[in-house]
């Protein structure tokens, strides 16, 4: 009998423990969002947005694959590139914010020349958070073929995280997860954000759809079912969507299964009947036949973009594992718009 005992104590041990997480899980999840003033030096985490190395000079060679590829040779003393806090005081309004390591620079390229083809006029500045420094070097190269006011930033990362492209990859985790901090920041400063996944395509001038008494404005991913997308939406700043961001990277770290489920759960909290009118979160869902994702763009049959009616403002190429997985899906859809 002791024996039996002492085999089933582990265990017993195990299941307390498990209950422990649910129950902080549990409380973050339902604890009201508050709005906490900050400062952008507060957003300033050391890890990833202090002041990158410098480069002393640049240099190409031709890898193993026999492709022509940027090196940076990095030494003390040279220039120092600019970081998120240090644009944020030049930023007024709006501005365009998307992220890009070197594994996604062809979606990123490809994005960016099917919003120069659409001629907004007015076009809010677009911020490129360059993840690596392969990233920065390459966007700095080929910043002048556009006529967009485009502004690059470099995180500070020591090497690489092209890797990151694998979705749901610890390293995909951490890069998606960081760009919380990086909207809150302009949100405390009162800019509002558009920001863009590097795998998506503009066909239409979105910003006509941003209008109206509402603090969100964000895709929809699925049919038939609420599932916010991370990669599309509209912040206003105001107290509201400060606190809901605050409340979403709070809660980040206490749910392995990825920031877009954490941010639906924060939505919905923050929707609730229970919270007083001033502090509930102004939501508007993006018509899902003309803001599509990947998944409602391949249900939706075979039919051209070209020729659907209404006409497309907006395609993700999300729903698909791997790089070259998404790019071959926008050139067989006639959505590549890199210039040659």
């Amino acid at each position: 009998m002791m024996k039996s005992r002492v085999s089933i104590f582990p265990v017993f041990l195990l299941l307390v423990q498990a209950v422990a997480v649910m129950l902080v899980l549990y409380v973050e999840v339902h604890k009201t969002p508050q709005y906490e003033k900050r400062t952008a030096n507060s957003y300033h985490h050391k890890r990833f947005m202090s002041a990158p190395s410098e480069f002393s000079h640049i240099t190409d060679q031709i890898n193993d694959e026999g492709q022509l590829t940027t090196v940076a040779q990095l030494t003390s003393g040279g220039e120092q590139f600019r970081t998120v806090t240090d644009v944020v005081s030049g930023l007024r309004k709006n501005v365009i914010m998307t992220c890009v390591n070197r594994g996604f620079l062809p979606l990123l390229i490809n994005l960016l020349y099917s919003i120069q083809q659409l001629n907004i006029r007015n076009l809010p500045p677009i911020l490129i958070i360059c993840e690596d420094q392969e990233a920065y070097l390459e966007m700095s190269k080929v910043k002048g073929n556009f006529s967009m006011n485009m502004l690059l930033t470099l995180t500070n990362m020591n090497e690489s995280v092209s890797e990151a492209t694998a979705f749901k990859s610890d390293d995909y985790k951490n890069l998606v997860q960081k760009r919380v901090s990086y909207i809150g920041i302009f949100l405390q400063s009162g800019i509002n954000i558009f920001y863009i996944d590097s795998d998506i395509v503009l066909l239409e001038n979105p910003f006509s759809f941003f209008r109206g008494n509402f603090d969100l404005f964000i895709q929809n991913e699925l049919p038939g079912k609420t599932d916010l997308c991370t990669g599309f939406f509209y912040l206003r700043a105001n107290e509201r969507t400060v606190a809901l961001v605050q409340a979403w990277e709070e809660l980040l770290p206490t749910d392995p299964s990825g920031n877009q489920r954490v941010f639906n759960i924060v939505v919905r909290k923050m929707r609730n009947k229970k919270v007083e009118r001033k502090k509930k979160l102004k939501l508007k869902v993006l018509p899902m036949d003309r803001f599509l994702s990947g998944k409602v763009f391949r249900l939706s049959g075979n039919q051209s973009w070209i020729e659907r009616n209404p006409k497309p403002v907006e395609i993700h190429a999300n729903f698909l594992v791997g790089i070259e997985s998404k790019i071959d899906m926008l050139k067989n859809n006639d959505l590549w718009f890199v210039e040659h």
